[in-house]
């Protein structure tokens, strides 16, 4: 499985995930997927030091309970989703 492969599997399945995440320095490349917004009980996630791309999609905004997300040392572009700006 060649990295974007694996790490679009891995983030599409984190829909077990309820807790804590710990996913960084795992060379995770590609887009963070629109999925990742249905994982309503997600409290932390740490997605930084990968090689991901994109951008924070608004369906991350779907993630009430999350108190922590980390995604620094990427390769994300664009602006924060509004949802997290108004909620500030």
């Amino acid at each position: 499985m060649n990295k974007m492969t694996y790490a679009s599997f891995l983030l599409r399945n984190l829909i077990f995930l309820v807790f804590c995440r710990y996913l960084f320095f795992n060379k995770l490349s590609g887009a963070i997927p629109h999925e990742l917004g249905e994982l309503s009980q997600l409290q932390i996630l740490f997605l930084d030091d990968n090689e991901l791309n994109g951008t924070l999609t608004e369906e991350i905004g779907n993630l009430r309970n999350l108190q922590v997300l980390w995604v620094t040392s990427n390769y994300l572009t664009g602006k924060v989703p509004e949802v997290w700006r108004r909620s500030g």
